[in-house]
């Protein structure tokens, strides 16, 4: 519901419309779902409005997903994503303040340009931090989610999730801070089960706990999801892809169903014999034969099931019992303790009555390094890198005589087709994108001076 957790002095809104009758009134928000849409028009006292919708869909976003990662394999992940996008604009969102602290440290330490970003600072820090990144001093912010609101900068290449986002409208936003040049741009999230027992309990003490517990069983469905990323996400709001995206993880590499009832018959045999009372990682132990201390206490070491899956790695058998929950053969039991339930149909599979497809776990090491046909284009083939560098050095120094962020003057994508189509003339260069009579005006002529210099050393 709208207004209700977030700013609920929205919901006073209706007073003040009220004093003013004859006044027209636009409402206008980023993301908003049906129900949302129908809680709008209540609290504002709407009647009748005309409902403007435009396309959901940034192309030009790709979109990977990554569960299960534990957290020094994550960072390590995420130090490697990062050095191959030097000099690049990024936001890492995190859970709480503590994390973001921490990932930033961790960052600092391999020579990173990064600050943190948290409602814990002073509102002068906070201010200082933004306006660095918007004037490229910093490449890269750890925030929670109280950072990016009012920020309009166009250059932001990537966006990571350390953390599963609470809903797809929180998530949908926060990727939206990248690419709004319209050049390819990545999105990354990491989510484990931790993260959604945490929401779930935060979500007992906030207003509207059932619904904001739905929207982050959704939020888990899309994460745990093995179909187009992009379908699912868009038709969350009302709009429908006929055709895959082929550009999100599950798109790179389509996963594979196989026959997984034996498999999925020995997790349940496993729940059944453990009477329900136990969660994931103490199935999992039992199943893989484990001599955890716990195991042996609870005497799961006695039971048939102990060791029946042991050729079969712990975070695959994760992945397995996740799609048997997906598909409804097992509850996740969050109020006693995350332990596992059979439901009716599980009951069916594990008796032989009913059959279950499963599909292999996708090892986020062999993803392939998908880039999009267009990014390769521009970046490795066009663009000259080193007159892209000598453009952004004249774009920074005029960001800073004139007091503005540097894709004020021009974006990235403008600097990128400079570097590649290298416009020597007022008209050539009024062809770039982003490129107007009034900036022709202003700074066509350092821009073109560079270009032809540029052009002069290679001719030479």
């Amino acid at each position: 519901m709208w207004g209700h957790d977030f700013r609920p002095e929205y919901t006073q809104l209706k007073i003040f419309r009220k004093s003013l009758p004859n006044i027209p009134f636009i409402a206008l928000t980023a993301t908003a779902d049906k129900s949302a849409r129908i809680d709008i028009e209540e609290q504002l006292g709407l009647i009748n409005p005309k409902l403007f919708i435009s396309s959901f869909d940034r192309k030009n976003l790709s979109i990977d997903v990554r569960g299960q990662v534990p957290k020094r394999k994550k960072l390590q992940e995420i130090k490697r994503f990062v050095e191959q996008k030097k000099n690049e604009s990024g936001i890492i969102y995190c859970l709480s303040r503590k994390n973001t602290e921490e990932v930033a440290e961790f960052l600092k330490e391999y020579g990173n340009s990064v600050a943190f970003y948290h409602a814990g600072m002073s509102s002068e820090e906070r201010e200082s931090v933004q306006t660095k990144f918007i004037y490229d001093d910093i490449k890269i912010i750890i925030a929670t989610i109280a950072f990016g609101m009012g920020i309009d900068k166009s250059n932001i290449r990537w966006v990571i999730h350390y953390n599963l986002p609470k809903n797809l409208e929180g998530y949908y936003q926060e990727i939206g801070r990248a690419g709004r040049d319209g050049l390819p741009s990545e999105t990354r999230l990491y989510y484990n089960m931790r993260d959604f027992v945490l929401y779930n309990q935060f979500a007992d003490d906030g207003a509207n706990s059932k619904m904001q517990k739905e929207k982050l069983r959704r939020m888990l469905q899309f994460a745990e999801a093995k179909s187009c990323r992009r379908k699912i996400l868009l038709s969350y709001f009302g709009e429908h892809l006929i055709e895959n995206c082929g550009n999100c993880d599950v798109c790179d590499i389509p996963p594979i169903d196989f026959e997984g009832t034996l498999l999925a018959q020995k997790a349940l045999s496993g729940i059944a014999r453990m009477k329900e009372m136990e969660g994931i990682t103490m199935l999992i132990n039992v199943l893989r034969g484990s001599n955890n201390a716990e195991v042996i206490a609870g005497g799961y070491n006695q039971l048939k099931t102990y060791g029946v899956g042991k050729n079969i790695s712990f975070f695959d058998w994760r992945d397995y019992i996740i799609q048997l929950a997906n598909q409804g053969l097992i509850e996740i039991m969050y109020s006693e303790s995350s332990a596992l339930k059979i439901s009716p149909i599980g009951w069916k599979v594990l008796k032989g009555e009913q059959s279950v497809k499963l599909t292999r776990p996708i090892n986020p090491e062999m993803k392939k390094k998908k880039e999009s046909i267009d990014r390769k284009t521009i970046s490795e083939e066009d663009v000259n890198a080193d007159l892209f560098t000598q453009l952004k050095k004249l774009r920074s120094s005029i960001s800073r005589e004139e007091n503005v962020p540097a894709y004020i003057v021009f974006s990235d994508k403008s600097l990128k087709a400079m570097a590649s189509q290298l416009p020597i003339t007022e008209k050539q260069f009024l062809s770039i994108h982003g490129v107007g009579m009034n900036k022709m005006e202003k700074y066509g002529e350092k821009f073109i001076e560079v270009i032809k210099q540029f052009k002069n050393e290679i001719n030479h």
